[in-house]
């Protein structure tokens, strides 16, 4: 059982680890879990409390639960070796001992992306070229394409394109390195240059052809070793970027992935897609991010994705983990019915989120026109949380507070639920505003009610 010095212990290390910034919460939340281990160790503390208030600190300071759990773990086991109680002294305030400070690698920095040789580039460019337009011809890929989120002119735009192949088993191309502009192979046989069948998803930089990737179909896969992308021999290390702003990124795995998200919200950021959980930007494109207002971190929601984002948060001062709702990827939460464009403005600072790239939103039976730009931003952003996720604002007898029905979603995306609660909790004119809403449960159909109804033109009034 937990002692009375015991609370003030969990209490004070809760404050430290919500109220710390990025680039510092994971070292802050292992020294909070240490603290506290020690008196867990020294018996003051019940170790289940001490789990259970670090985990809420660590989710209200923006830290994933898959990514906090380790850590408070490790700090907790480390601190119960090195014990000690409450002071003897009546009353004694609670003053932490911190850990011994760990040395901390610096993250590596990004390789610059070599231009490809010229004639890698002109065969490259004819390759694309043809397979764009097998790809218009297919209704069968162009069916798999909208089958996730993609559009003819999202395939236009990106010169996506389909290999049907035309010898072997499975179908593929067979040309010579040469030929190319490459080097012979040091295995196999030495001027073979293997080009699968696939989608084709080709990377431009500045309006040349730096890198190109084919996707190979799942039945193509016979092998347990068999890769299901394969980046043709001489394609650069570049970036795939699907945008030409600089004031927000999108951070995907799949280059497809990108491609939708900037169909569906590249007037808001653009989507950079890495090809793989550990692939780093290449130096262009992190020096854009580490210029840009926001970095949302949008990687696969799997253990991979998850090891990888501390690189992120050291790197970029404005990086976010921002996970899919509903999938691992936004591929899967566009077939799952969640509404990308919303997903991407609730990620976004409120600055980012005005003008043209508000105007149109829809909740159900209801539009925000032309008309009404002046809505201010942070109600516009819980609107853009109201449709996207299983989340409703209830008014209670101590006023609004956030409801989630499925508690399970609270793990699943703490990091929207999060600012949520922010939004309703502490900004005093969202807040205001839904303590004068006439209902008391407060979705995305109601939030905005018939325009008028709820005073929006004089809002803050």
């Amino acid at each position: 059982m937990t002692s009375k010095y015991g609370q003030s212990a969990m209490t004070a290390e809760a404050m430290s680890v919500a109220g710390a910034g990025r680039g510092l919460r994971n070292n802050a939340l292992n020294g909070a879990a240490y603290n506290l281990g020690q008196l867990v160790g020294g018996g003051e503390i019940d170790r289940e409390d001490a789990v259970s208030v670090l985990l809420d600190a660590a989710v209200a300071a923006g830290l994933h639960p898959q990514e906090a759990r380790p850590t408070i773990e490790s700090g907790l086991r480390s601190g119960a070796a090195e014990p000690r109680s409450a002071p003897e002294s009546t009353g004694a305030a609670y003053r932490p001992l911190r850990p011994p400070r760990r040395p901390t690698a610096r993250p590596s920095a990004p390789k610059a992306g070599a231009e490809p040789p010229e004639k890698w580039q002109r065969k490259a460019g004819a390759l694309v070229e043809f397979a764009h337009r097998l790809l218009l011809e297919s209704d069968s890929q162009l069916e798999y394409l909208a089958g996730r989120g993609i559009g003819r002119d999202a395939v236009r735009e990106h010169r996506l394109g389909w290999l049907p192949g035309e010898t072997g088993a499975p179908p593929a191309y067979f040309r010579s390195r040469r030929s190319w502009g490459l080097g012979p192979k040091p295995t196999g046989k030495p001027d073979a240059l293997w080009i699968p069948r696939g989608l084709v998803i080709p990377c431009s930089r500045e309006g040349k052809l730096v890198r190109v990737r084919i996707r190979r179909p799942g039945e193509d896969l016979a092998r347990d070793g068999d890769s299901k992308y394969i980046v043709l021999p001489g394609s650069g290390a570049h970036t795939f970027l699907a945008g030409d702003g600089d004031k927000a990124f999108v951070v995907v795995e799949a280059e497809l992935d990108a491609v939708l998200v900037a169909q569906e919200a590249g007037d808001l950021a653009t989507a950079a897609g890495l090809g793989s959980s550990s692939v780093k930007p290449d130096a262009d494109t992190a020096t854009a991010m580490a210029g840009a207002v926001s970095v949302l971190v949008a990687l696969d929601f799997d253990r991979a994705g998850a090891k990888a984002w501390p690189w992120w948060e050291q790197t970029f001062d404005r990086a976010k983990r921002w996970p899919s709702v509903k999938g691992k990827d936004p591929g899967d939460d566009y077939q799952a019915g969640v509404d990308v464009r919303s997903w991407v403005l609730a990620g976004l600072p409120p600055a980012l989120c005005s003008g043209e790239g508000m105007v149109g939103l829809q909740t159900s039976g209801l539009r925000v026109e032309r008309a009404h730009r002046n809505i201010p931003g942070p109600l516009v952003e819980l609107l853009t949380i109201l449709r996207g996720h299983p989340v409703r604002i209830v008014r209670g007898p101590k006023g609004p507070e956030v409801d989630v029905p499925d508690k399970h979603y609270c793990y699943r995306a703490p990091n929207v639920i999060g600012r949520a609660v922010r939004l309703v909790e502490f900004d005093r004119l969202t807040r205001d505003y839904l303590a004068r809403h006439p209902d008391r449960v407060i979705t995305a159909r109601n939030l905005l009610g018939p325009i008028g109804t709820v005073g929006l033109p004089t809002f803050g009034s």
